[in-house]
């Protein structure tokens, strides 16, 4: 009689398991088959989110004279940030105007974090008649300095460049897989960022990483990155300086929701810049060289 019920208890563990590896397959086939990859996210009036992040700008920045080295610059500024989002207003399927509960706003310029808040504001942002964001404090108080540090953040413009456009495909991608990204969807995100680089240097491509179900929903993650040895920084290099190299790097990983109608869920951005000079003022030989890193992450999570 034991031994019956071992074997009974044994065969019922064998269909388990056979049942759970016969799901994965299922589910793994599911996924091995070629993905659609919607890159346009519209929102909606009343949609709802909770937005946490952190920006970290770095500036670094070396100069010889006539052989002489001069003090370096090396800057690091960084920026946590939480806050709750109500959509109040669209157009074009971006948002106009938003309801905002800040609840983190947390700087560090080298010495020591410190917290922006005196307590949780909640802010009215919106697109002005100008085409800019502005913001305007509906309840609680917010400091200028903490105001600025949004502006840094919350970004409403209406020619505003969403980076899920860059992974965007027309055809169906399997995973692992990399395709080019248009030189001139590449340069139109470069640009509303303040870069101007040689179009005929620009080099990006896509990729689709994974596909996977996280707390019932199907997640794809993609990759993004641009490169580019050619930039255009006419007024940056000081008088009597010429570029001797220039390099731009940017990496980014974002996760869409496999349901086009869902926002984007995740997004990290790495992007380095650097460029050398050399020339001279009058018989001083100069030579300079420049690094800029900007990595920003954020996740979206949707409240009820």
């Amino acid at each position: 009689m034991i031994r019956e019920v071992a074997n009974m208890n044994r065969s019922k563990g064998v269909i388990a398991v056979a049942a759970l590896l016969s799901f994965q397959f299922v589910v793994q086939t599911a996924f091995a088959q070629p993905q659609a990859i919607y890159g346009v996210r519209p929102m909606k009036v009343g949609e709802k989110f909770r937005l946490v992040g952190s920006t970290e700008n770095t500036k670094k920045r070396s100069v010889n004279a006539a052989g002489e080295g001069q003090p370096d610059l090396d800057l690091t500024f960084s920026l946590e940030y939480a806050y709750d989002v109500e959509v109040l207003a669209v157009a074009d399927g971006l948002p106009t105007r938003q309801r905002c509960t800040i609840s983190r706003l947390i700087s560090n310029t080298g010495d020591g974090k410190r917290s922006m808040l005196g307590g949780p504001p909640v802010v009215i942002a919106y697109r002005h008649d100008n085409g800019f964001t502005k913001i305007d404090v509906e309840s609680g108080t917010l400091s200028d300095e903490a105001l600025g540090a949004l502006y840094d953040v919350i970004h409403l413009e209406a020619q505003r460049f969403t980076p899920e456009v860059l992974v965007a495909s027309p055809q169906p991608r399997s995973i692992g897989e990399t395709w080019p990204i248009a030189p001139d969807v590449a340069i139109s995100f470069l640009s509303e960022r303040k870069l101007d680089v040689d179009p005929q240097s620009v080099r990006a491509t896509a990729r689709l990483v994974s596909v996977e179900t996280i707390g019932g929903v199907t997640h794809q993650k993609l990759e993004a990155t641009l490169t580019s040895d050619r930039l255009k920084l006419a007024g940056v290099l000081p008088d009597g300086l010429a570029m001797t190299k220039s390099n731009l790097e940017a990496n980014l990983t974002i996760i869409l929701p496999q349901d086009s109608a869902q926002p984007v869920s995740g997004l990290t951005t790495e992007m380095t810049v650097s460029y050398a000079g050399s020339g001279g003022q009058g018989a001083i030989a100069i030579k300079a060289d420049h690094t800029a890193r900007i990595r920003e992450s954020w996740t979206r999570t949707p409240l009820p």
